[in-house]
């Protein structure tokens, strides 16, 4: 098992960081749109197969449509406006204003409203005979907030000021959730003595999730110190550390959150793993779980620490 999770996740890592690279190099949003599409997809499916094993049976097509009008909502707007923005000529130097960047989340708001009348008029289509139909329409309604509003907020960080900066916020974020992710289970291991949520997930404790949190805060202050310059430019760039402090923890304990949400559901309907698309990790679910919950965490973040 041991091994084939570190096969999984070294292939994962490898095929991230060739897309970031990609992304990173070419139109912001060209490589890593695609990929937010078919995680978000496949996790659609298995919140949808979770659904069915608990007894519910939500429309299908409603559900991955919705998505698909979330994620192309939200991304759709910032890409028009970074294909036809100049192009600068330098990096910039200081920390940028942010807040205007508040008005592309009205794509994200429009996706939700359109994505939820699509769930109402699928139960709608299917309807025959009173069958719980309230928990269908909420669990479609789940797949399309949780999941694909908050897998939009990474597009949303992607494209925070410009290519750069956008690159910078969506890499730290990602790179404190995992590694938060991995504090935990080896503070946990190490040292864990007292439960965490134990009728949710017994085998996290108080300890790993303190340990996750430092962890967080470690990486992010390594990340704004020293990744911030080296993908935005030159070195006038100063974060203070307290920006490192604020965003690990901030973060951190939005991952756990999310993936406490996750593990509840998966709980609750009998199963360890959302899926075994990936041998030794489980499913999409299984690793982008804390991630939900964490990315809008971040670009919250960032619009109130690049305005202070």
């Amino acid at each position: 098992m041991l091994r084939w999770r570190l096969i999984s996740a070294l292939v994962i890592l490898a095929v991230l960081c060739l897309l970031l690279w990609l992304d990173f190099h070419g139109p912001a949003g060209v490589w890593l749109g695609p990929l937010l599409l078919l995680l978000a997809l496949a996790a659609t499916q298995e919140l949808l197969s979770m659904a069915a094993a608990g007894g519910w049976k939500p429309v299908g097509w409603s559900a991955y449509v919705g998505v698909l009008v979330v994620i192309a909502a939200a991304a759709v707007p910032a890409i028009w406006r970074s294909a036809t923005a100049e192009v600068e000529v330098s990096p910039p130097t200081s920390l940028p204003d942010l807040t205007p960047d508040l008005s592309l989340l009205g794509g994200t708001m429009l996706g939700l409203i359109a994505a939820a009348a699509l769930v109402v008029i699928g139960e709608l289509l299917a309807f025959e005979k009173p069958d719980k139909v309230l928990a269908n329409l909420a669990i479609s309604i789940l797949i399309v907030t949780l999941l694909a509003g908050s897998l939009s907020f990474l597009a949303a960080l992607r494209f925070l000021g410009d290519g750069h900066w956008g690159m910078t916020a969506l890499l730290t974020t990602v790179l404190v959730v995992k590694f938060s992710d991995t504090g935990q289970y080896a503070f946990g291991r190490l040292l864990g003595r007292h439960k965490l949520a134990p009728k949710v997930s017994p085998g996290k404790t108080i300890e790993g999730a303190v340990g996750g949190i430092l962890t967080a805060c470690l990486v992010a202050w390594l990340s704004l110190t020293f990744l911030a310059p080296l993908l935005v430019g030159p070195s006038e760039i100063k974060f203070a550390w307290w920006h490192g402090v604020t965003f690990g923890v901030w973060t951190a304990l939005a991952g756990m959150v999310g993936d406490l949400s996750m593990s509840m559901i998966k709980r609750d309907v009998g199963r360890k793993d959302s899926s075994h698309w990936l041998p030794g990790l489980g499913g999409v679910l299984d690793v982008v779980d804390s991630i939900l919950l964490a990315a809008p965490a971040a670009y919250l973040w960032w619009m109130l620490a690049t305005a202070i």
